[in-house]
């Protein structure tokens, strides 16, 4: 299976935009066993059926809210609602698990497509996004399963990271979401700020460039982490990345093989990244 990145201009076709965002939700589930879509992999991330059942629960609350509707199943309503049901807890909660799931993804979507005469394009783009976000979200819980969850196909890398850095001179600039189709709160309003001058990379950090870092002994030198860091580095007994291994390898999904030098580094955290 190989997954791009989505591109859903606002109702551009509406019908086949839900259609593809669906196919791609689904793919990702279809090899994974029921038993595997039930359980909570990590304790940061909800078991796979809860994301699956929370995207029908999501849609059918706004086009129930559009179009004068009554919920499929209001009885689900505080079971899907992240704000009530922490993370850690989602594993215990009453939901619909497998089929059931899947058939409650398919009776609230057959819904929504007889009511998009009464759908804005604003809540249809949403909820479009909405589900491609969970489609990521979905990813990195496969990515902290077990190995032999998740099998993807995906091709090897080719090519060389851009090297080097720009700088960047002070200016004022405008940042945020000025449009009037969709966009999520915490991209509004666009606005005006003052940014002083800066350096960027041409590309993210890289695992050649990290793994300099820890061959150096980055992760043994105090004074290059913060006292918060040094202490969950201490408690962990963080030594490298996540799913690097002591002979130069990294695990991706099922595999695991030679590190990719040229990939950017990743399961690094905010301390880990300070530390760099």
């Amino acid at each position: 299976m190989s997954i791009e990145s989505p591109q859903t201009p606002p109702l551009g076709g509406v019908e086949s935009l839900f259609e593809d965002a669906r196919e791609r939700t689904l793919a990702l589930v279809e090899p994974v066993s029921d038993a595997d879509l039930d359980r909570q992999h990590h304790p940061l991330m909800s078991p796979l059926v809860w994301d699956l059942g929370h995207i029908a629960a999501f849609e059918d609350l706004w086009v129930c809210r559009e179009a004068g509707l009554e919920l499929l199943r209001p009885g689900l309503a505080e079971v899907y609602d992240a704000a009530e049901t922490p993370r850690p807890k989602r594993g215990e909660l009453p939901y619909p698990r497998g089929a059931e799931a899947i058939a409650y993804m398919q009776a609230v979507r057959e819904r929504t497509l007889a009511n998009l005469d009464g759908v804005s394009p604003f809540i249809a783009e949403m909820l479009l996004q909405h589900e491609h976000q969970h489609n990521e979200t979905m990813l990195q819980t496969l990515q902290l399963a077990e190995p032999g969850v998740f099998a993807p196909e995906r091709p090897r890398p080719a090519g060389t990271a851009a090297s080097g850095s720009l700088a960047i001179e002070a200016a004022a600039t405008e940042i945020g979401f000025g449009g009037e189709g969709f966009a999520y709160d915490n991209e509004r309003p666009r606005h005006r700020v003052e940014l002083g001058a800066y350096r960027i990379d041409r590309a993210p950090v890289t695992n050649a460039q990290y793994l300099q870092f820890v061959e150096e002994g980055g992760y043994r030198r105090r004074e290059l982490w913060s006292s918060d860091g040094w202490a969950f580095r201490d408690q962990e007994g963080w030594e490298r990345p996540l799913y690097w291994t002591a002979d130069g390898r990294e695990r991706r999904f099922d595999s695991t093989e030679p590190l990719s030098r040229q990939l950017p580094v990743m399961h690094v955290s905010w301390f880990e990244a300070d530390a760099y």
